[in-house]
């Protein structure tokens, strides 16, 4: 999922129906056979079409299971993004049948692997695929390619782990199951049991902090996240309860969005005084006494990257509006830390997909961007998604800002939580653009993705300035 502010002040994105081709190598009985496509004596790998906006294993498998008759696991993509995806060079992923219909039709065979070099395919570049998808294969399942998730069996070997942990809280598994996510060293898959589903998940490298960060949260506020059930350290994985609630857009009850924004204040209360044991489990050092270091830096690559925009709107800020954003920076920071409010746990990847809420509480998934710092942050950028998903409903912002408040009444008097409400909006954004990867990069290093995100965040920091008087700070 993409983050709220990030989403807010990029362009557009492409239609979630458009669909993209993709190229699958199916293999069975330990990558010994692959099933091909025949025509007219000629081979080739079968394609199906996905959505291109969304995740690739659920729909991959789905429609693997239509056009090629196969039930199976996918273990990874063997090369070529979708950023680098043509027609003619299609992503290729590979999928480990796991059952099979008995009479394929249209085509369909199975080929040994050791007949490969003299099978006649349509396309070389077929043969290719094939050829290096199997020696990948081999290298993972030898060992010689680290990746848990890319062996031949890794399914089986979860679903066993997962079903002899199910068994002391009386459960047990069916055998619907989905696949949400693919790689080496990622895994997704919902479970179907003889009560609530459960999930299993694990992280590798970039987001490995996951992992260690939610395991101090089921420590520190286990109300919040779902049920942890087992963790497995050697997978970086962890088993849960499916969490009982609807996604925040999902549901247009402002009832549903004060308990979102409560039970927020109230997880991060719990984590007061952690804050030293939150960034030791990975967690993103962005508390006020830091931030102020990086006003300066950031502003200065994108004084340097504003010219660079090689079109004339959305409007190129001049040096006097950056010298505006780093000024208004300055003294919101320096006015919020003065008004007292302890450092808490926050997150920077606060969208619909990270909160489930019900009648009782709200449940926060997906830690990869949590952070410690200023409370009311994380705050901003939930209303920031209520603001991206219902411009109209706008109205309820007050409403859900005073829900909020509630709990820190404790620390501030209502006029200093006021003031509060309006320097975070533009503080928000800082601490957002200081935790995105790339812009302390080289300049001429910057790719044009994180340079296109970080003038459209400075943008937005103007915009936030701007509504700051001298009074609020």
């Amino acid at each position: 999922m993409g983050s709220t502010i990030g989403e807010i002040t990029m362009a557009t994105r492409p239609l979630a129906t458009e669909t993209s081709s993709v190229c699958v190598i199916v293999t069975r009985n330990a990558n010994s056979e692959v099933l091909l496509i025949e025509e007219a004596g000629n081979f080739s790998l079968p394609r199906v079409q996905i959505p291109r906006w969304e995740r690739v294993a659920p729909h991959l498998l789905k429609e693997a299971s239509k056009a090629l008759e196969i039930e199976g696991v996918c273990l990874f993509c063997t090369a070529n993004s979708w950023t680098d995806a043509t027609d003619s060079n299609p992503p290729c992923f590979v999928i480990e049948a796991r059952k099979v219909r008995r009479s394929l039709t249209d085509g369909k065979t199975w080929i040994p692997v050791t007949n490969m070099g003299s099978i006649p395919f349509v396309s070389l570049a077929d043969g290719e695929r094939v050829a290096s998808a199997i020696s990948q294969c081999k290298s993972f399942d030898c060992g010689a390619i680290s990746g848990t998730f890319a062996s031949t069996g890794w399914f089986d070997e979860v679903t066993g782990w997962v079903a002899e942990h199910l068994h002391p809280h009386g459960l047990s598994l069916t055998d619907e199951w989905v696949q949400y996510n693919t790689g080496p060293f990622f895994s997704l898959i919902r479970y179907e049991t003889s009560g609530p589903d459960v999930w299993f998940k694990a992280v590798g490298e970039p987001n490995l902090r996951e992992f260690t960060i939610t395991m101090k949260l089921a420590e520190l506020c286990p109300s919040y996240l779902p049920e942890l059930l087992a963790t497995h350290h050697g997978w970086h994985g962890w088993l849960a309860l499916d969490a009982n609630g609807q996604h925040l857009d999902e549901t247009w009850d402002i009832q549903f969005w004060k308990i979102a924004v409560r039970s927020l204040a109230e997880m991060q209360l719990q984590t007061i005084g952690e804050s030293n044991v939150l960034i030791a489990a990975g967690c993103s050092d962005l508390r006020l006494k830091h931030l102020p270091d990086l006003i300066e830096p950031f502003v200065t690559v994108v004084a340097q990257l504003m010219p660079m925009q090689t079109v004339s709107h959305p409007r190129i800020l001049s040096s006097k509006d950056l010298e505006m954003i780093e000024d208004k920076l300055k003294l919101a920071c320096e006015r919020l830390e003065s008004l007292g409010l302890p450092d808490a746990l926050g997150q920077t990847d606060l969208n619909a997909g990270n909160v489930l809420v019900n009648s009782d509480r709200a449940i926060f998934i997906d830690w990869v961007e949590g952070t410690v710092g200023h409370p009311f942050i994380t705050c901003e950028y939930l209303l920031a998604l209520l603001g991206r998903l219902r411009p109209d409903l706008e109205i309820w912002s007050t409403a859900i800002r005073e829900t909020y408040a509630g709990p820190w009444k404790q620390f501030c008097s209502a006029k200093e939580l006021e003031r509060t409400f309006r320097l975070t909006p533009l503080v928000a954004v800082l601490a957002f653009a200081a935790n995105c990867p790339g812009w302390k990069d080289d300049i001429h290093e910057i790719e044009q993705g994180t340079a296109k995100l970080l003038r459209a965040l400075a943008r937005r920091m103007y915009a936030e300035a701007q509504k700051i008087g001298r009074t609020d700070c």
